[in-house]
């Protein structure tokens, strides 16, 4: 996860860094408020500007997500003891590619990452597969 306050080149270099194509934007209670991913980077690209980069990357996105229609990037989270299936179903009715799983309701903090891949890599091994 990285901080909400974090600069977009931060947030950027650490998920180049880590290799991963998307993380969580957590607040000053490591609190899940958002998330971001590597298609955020093409929202920079078509207005590149220096002040972007250095800015705040939950302003950031906020900004230019709102200039964008028809779009959803709700931050959609499980419980560890919250059944597979609700993951499922939350996935398919937000159509997002990942579900962040966080350690309870007062500190909501991001503790791993379901995703489709993850899912399917499961329901592919499993032995009634």
């Amino acid at each position: 996860s990285v901080s909400k306050d974090a600069s977009v080149i931060e947030t950027f270099r650490t998920l180049d860094i880590k290799n991963k194509s998307g993380i969580a934007l957590v607040d000053s209670d490591n609190r899940l408020v958002g998330t971001t991913t590597a298609k955020d980077l093409w929202l920079f690209v078509k207005n590149p500007t220096l002040s972007a980069l250095k800015s705040p990357i939950f302003s950031f996105l906020n900004e230019v997500r709102s200039q964008l229609i028809n779009i959803k990037h709700p931050t959609i989270a499980v419980f560890p003891t919250d059944p597979l299936a609700l993951a499922i179903g939350k996935l398919s009715a937000t159509r997002v590619h990942r579900v962040f799983v966080v350690n309870n309701e007062k500190e909501y903090k991001a503790i791993s990452i379901i995703s489709i891949t993850d899912i399917l890599k499961y329901v592919l091994n499993s032995p009634s597969a």
